[in-house]
């Protein structure tokens, strides 16, 4: 039996329309499922470092960039740069985020609009 060290607890969800895919690779869908764990945070992409992502999913160097291209190409993720530094994004996170972000303003609208009611029915206190 391998070592394992508490670092290697972790489980992931893969989601259905990733698992049945056949234009991507196994590989490439535990890649996906790694850079979906990663990108649980408020920014919604995806912190590790590619020799973490390689390390985690247990590919190779040279496997981990085609998995890349792979996900990128059928939009599975997409990419930016910042201060040099290069980020996954899982599209399915970014819409969630999305959806989040508006779930979250509407709230907000609501509990502003009944704060202003609440102020509104007691101004007949004032009117003695």
């Amino acid at each position: 039996m391998e070592n394992s060290n508490k670092n290697d607890s972790f489980f992931v969800i893969l989601e259905a329309s990733i698992l049945k895919s056949k234009s991507i690779t196994n590989s490439a869908k535990i890649l996906y499922a790694c850079i979906c764990f990663s990108s649980n945070n408020e920014k919604g992409y995806c912190f590790r470092s590619n020799k973490e992502l390689i390390e985690m999913s247990n590919i190779s160097e040279k496997q981990f960039y085609r998995n890349i291209k792979q996900l990128t190409d059928k939009n599975y993720i997409t990419t930016f740069v910042e201060n040099n530094e290069k980020y996954y994004i899982p599209v399915s996170n970014k819409i969630y985020k999305e959806l989040e972000l508006k779930r979250k303003q509407k709230e907000l609208e609501l509990k502003k609009k009944k704060e202003e009611f609440e102020i509104l029915d007691y101004d007949w206190l004032n009117d003695r």
